[in-house]
């Protein structure tokens, strides 16, 4: 007999997800688990890359600085180990306003999920980290 649990999270797939804040109001309750990590920041108080890491720090507790250095960064989410967690989400509410002055860094932020933190956490986690397992990992922009 095959397992529904098996096979949905074989299926899994972690994205970036667009909502509008009418539609976005499922989040909080959907997410209400010890096991899932959920980041919440408001993008219209974040304008620079040093802001956005220090609207992450908070929930994710960085075990070195990475205001400065996007590649630290970039190490530091893709193991998050130290969190003892199953799933991670994060929300961005505000999302277009983030770094509205700075949309380099705005692209690098969306660039280091989709390329990188995503799919790492999708698959690539199995045979990079041992014992590494596969975890949900959901980004949400909200406008």
């Amino acid at each position: 007999m095959h397992d529904k649990r098996v096979e949905k999270k074989r299926n899994m797939k972690n994205k970036i997800i667009n909502l509008t804040k009418e539609n976005a109001g499922f989040l909080d309750q959907m997410y209400e688990t010890p096991d899932t990590l959920v980041v919440r920041i408001d993008g219209s108080k974040i304008n620079s890359w040093k802001e956005y890491i220090e609207a992450l720090d908070p929930f994710i507790h960085f075990p070195d600085d990475c205001t400065d250095d996007a590649d630290r960064y970039h190490d530091w989410m893709t193991d998050l180990e130290w969190l003892g967690k199953k799933a991670y989400v994060v929300i961005i509410d505000h999302y277009s306003a983030l770094m509205k002055n700075d949309l380099r860094d705005k692209k690098l932020v969306y660039e280091i999920f989709e390329e990188d933190i995503l799919p790492f956490f999708h698959d690539e986690v199995e045979y990079v980290v041992g014992p590494g397992r596969k975890k949900p990992f959901n980004v949400y922009l909200v406008d």
